[in-house]
Parts: structure tokens; sequence; C-alpha cells
């Protein structure tokens, strides 16, 4: 069984406004086309969990019960591909919640938009 975590993770342009800077558009199809290229191994591997959201130009990842291990081979890969397009001039959200109420790791780029978020909230099982 193991430990389990739910993931969500946005990958989007830096929104710069910069006037001869390509569009929001253009960098998310730029974006889209590193994600079938260069990180192809990653997303291979997290495929279902990946949505190309075309309205908002994010990359979305969704992930629940997992098991999140920073040794996992494909754990280290994305976490890889996170500094790389952080590297490229994407930005980048990523929240982790695990199976303890303290359990909660969050991180992004310093261009980050802030979309990502968590809340807690009380549940009673009787």
């Amino acid at each position: 069984m193991g430990y389990r975590s739910n993931i969500r993770c946005l990958i989007y342009p830096t929104n710069t406004e910069i006037g001869d800077a390509p569009s929001l558009g253009d960098n998310y199809h730029a974006l889209v086309l590193l994600m079938n290229t260069t990180f192809k191994d990653v997303v291979d591997e997290f495929s279902g969990e990946m949505t190309l959201d075309e309205k908002h130009h994010v990359v979305d990842f969704a992930m629940d019960g997992v098991k999140w291990y920073e040794s996992y081979p494909e754990v280290k890969a994305f976490e890889r591909m996170l500094r790389d397009v952080e590297e490229l001039g994407f930005s980048y959200e990523f929240i982790r919640v695990g199976e303890e109420s303290d359990d909660i790791e969050h991180k992004a780029s310093e261009s980050s938009t802030g979309y990502l978020n968590t809340r807690t909230e009380i549940t009673c099982y009787f």
C-alpha cells in the first residue's frame, strides 16, 4: 500500500510586459512543444494526469493517491523538469499534500502567479 499523496502542478508562460516579447499564446505553444519533445519521457510517465489548458495557457498535472518519493526515478525526472522549465523562462507551481495533516509541500518559481493554494477542512465520519 504505502504512503500516498495528492499532487497538483501548473506550468505556464511567465507573463512579461516587454513590448517585443512573444505573446502569451505563442509562449504557451512553445511550452507545449517542449512538453512533447524535450520532456516527452516525463509526459509519457504522467500523461494520464496531464491536461493542456488552451484557455488559460497552462499545462496542468493533477495526480491523486500517488507514491511521491524523492528517490523514485520518475519523481526525480519530474522535479528536474520543473527546474529546467524555470531556467527556460516558464513559471511553475507545485503542491503535494500527504496523508498526514501537516504534510504539505509547496514549491514555485520566483515568477509564479499564485494560482494554486491549499485549504484545510474538518470532516466528520460517523
